[in-house]
């Protein structure tokens, strides 16, 4: 799907909490130890070990910075599945890899300025790749969860729906007498006012986007600008329209 307008913003602001992470942090030292010791890409034979530290901490710096961003910018895309595939973490690294050669090959330019000397590009990405796969699995193991998964909410509103349609809620929506409940694995007519029904569902983290409609948060999968109006797309497909009194609330909810 095409990413909106918001999107790249959203998966910036998403970097700052999974960066603070202290298992991840304490992976990026432990490579970046590892990385000096040893001294690949010709490091050991042309750098002091004063001078492999900073090299070594601004390259897998880097190499983690842009592994996580192709992460997030997979997962806004719908390219990265979760659980993620052999074939995801595959496309991820070779995305990874390619970025973090040229990287790599710039600041040796930079580091010993004569281009002779170098292995030719595609001679780093025989390296960046496999290294890029190990790195996205060590982000994809320490990443902390999603903190939009489904909840466990008053089970009084739930007791109303058919137990196969689980707890994973997706949207209200108001029709003549009845609330229609949609879920993840399906929808359900309630005969109950639109407003108890929001009042049943206030532990979820939600909002309401029109009069007659009001959806979960870890149900949206991408929102639509269009001459002004924005459109909240969820997770089946199901687009709904944001009313002007609402949409400072929803603005405010989805981080847009």
């Amino acid at each position: 799907m095409p990413l909106n307008n918001n999107g790249l913003p959203s998966t910036l602001r998403k970097l700052s909490p999974i960066l603070e992470h202290s298992r991840l942090i304490g992976s990026y030292f432990l490579v970046v130890v590892l990385c000096v010791i040893v001294g690949p890409f010709s490091t050991y034979q042309n750098l002091s070990l004063v001078g492999r530290i900073p090299y070594w901490a601004i390259i897998i710096g880097f190499c983690y910075a842009i592994a996580i961003f192709v992460l997030m910018v997979g997962k806004q895309l719908g390219w990265r599945k979760e659980p993620p595939t052999f074939m995801d973490n595959l496309i991820h690294s070779m995305v990874t890899g390619f970025f973090i050669a040229g990287f790599v090959y710039g600041v040796n330019l930079l580091v010993w300025g004569n281009i002779k000397a170098l292995p030719s590009f595609p001679s780093y990405l025989g390296l960046t790749i496999p290294i890029s796969l190990v790195i996205s699995l060590i982000i994809h193991f320490m990443l902390p969860n999603d903190p939009q998964q489904p909840e466990t909410v008053d089970a009084s509103f739930f007791k109303r729906l058919p137990v196969h349609l689980g707890q994973d809620l997706y949207s209200l929506s108001v029709s003549d007498h009845y609330v229609e409940a949609i879920t993840s694995k399906g929808s359900h007519m309630v005969l109950m006012r639109f407003g108890d029904a929001l009042n049943e569902v206030e532990t979820i983290k939600g909002v309401q986007l029109h009069r007659s409609h009001w959806i979960a948060l870890n149900a949206v999968k991408n929102v639509d600008k269009r001459d002004g109006k924005l459109i909240v797309v969820l997770k089946n497909g199901t687009r709904y329209p944001v009313s002007r009194s609402r949409m400072q609330a929803v603005k405010q909810a989805l981080n847009i």
